[in-house]
């Protein structure tokens, strides 16, 4: 079984004109062992468009997230989730949060 090592939030980014097909990311990670129930996670958002995301529960096969009104289960069967999109100054924005996993579990501090 595969551990988590990792959360990324990405806030991924593109101009909404259809001749430019440039993406850009705001890539924030959360090593496991710094992560507990109750963080408010704050993360690179270029577009200061979306909000807090919050850990729920964290456990070795697991990581539930609470953003605005939803609450999202990730694990090794469902590691990704696209959380919200929004849109400022002809650009779209797409907020998305995954597991990045190893085969071995972290070293705790």
């Amino acid at each position: 079984m595969s551990i988590w090592t990792h959360l990324v939030v990405d806030v991924d980014y593109s101009p909404s004109d259809p001749g430019i097909s440039n993406w850009f990311c705001d890539r924030t990670e959360f090593p496991w062992e710094e992560l507990k129930a109750g963080d408010v996670l704050r993360y690179e958002d270029s577009g200061g468009l979306f909000g807090a995301i919050t850990v729920v529960e964290k456990a070795d096969d697991r990581l539930v997230l609470r953003y605005g009104d939803k609450t999202v289960s990730l694990d090794e069967d469902n590691s990704s989730v696209s959380l919200d999109k929004d849109g400022r100054n002809y650009t779209n924005f797409y907020l998305s949060v995954y597991l990045r996993y190893s085969q071995t579990k972290p070293d705790s501090k």
